[in-house]
């Protein structure tokens, strides 16, 4: 944080900001479980809840052939799955940005408590549904 006239303005105090346990829930069940590295998160703009923090992930094993990349944020995740163009009628599809599909998905927590695997079955299928 910056503050202007600061009396020692070179004074640094760090704070770590870690995600709710429900969210890390789903990031442990999307990295761990599921194998998608994480490429970035940053912060967006949203007129419907001002500002959003987008993780975007890259696939792992269980879906390279699938996944170009896959975004999350919230705990009632918008999932913005990106498929990877396939034969010709991928390549159309692509090319019009027509290989995108924007998912909700919800956990309760019943779900976030029955454990990381139970969330990372529902995610599964949920990315299997749209590739």
């Amino acid at each position: 944080m910056d503050v202007p006239n600061a009396i020692d303005p070179k004074d640094r105090d760090f704070i770590k900001v870690e995600p709710h346990r429900n969210m890390n829930t789903v990031l442990e069940a999307l990295t761990n479980e599921l194998g998608i590295r994480m490429r970035k998160v940053e912060m967006e703009y949203s007129r419907r809840h001002r500002y959003v923090q987008e993780f975007e992930f890259m696939p792992g094993s269980d879906f390279h052939r699938d996944l170009d990349e896959l975004e999350a944020s919230r705990v009632e995740l918008i999932l913005q799955i990106d498929r990877r163009a396939k034969g010709l009628g991928g390549l159309f599809s692509e090319a019009l940005e027509m290989d995108e599909d924007f998912v909700r998905v919800s956990f309760t927590d019943a779900e976030i408590n029955q454990g990381v695997h139970s969330v990372a079955d529902k995610l599964r299928i949920t990315i299997q549904q749209f590739t």
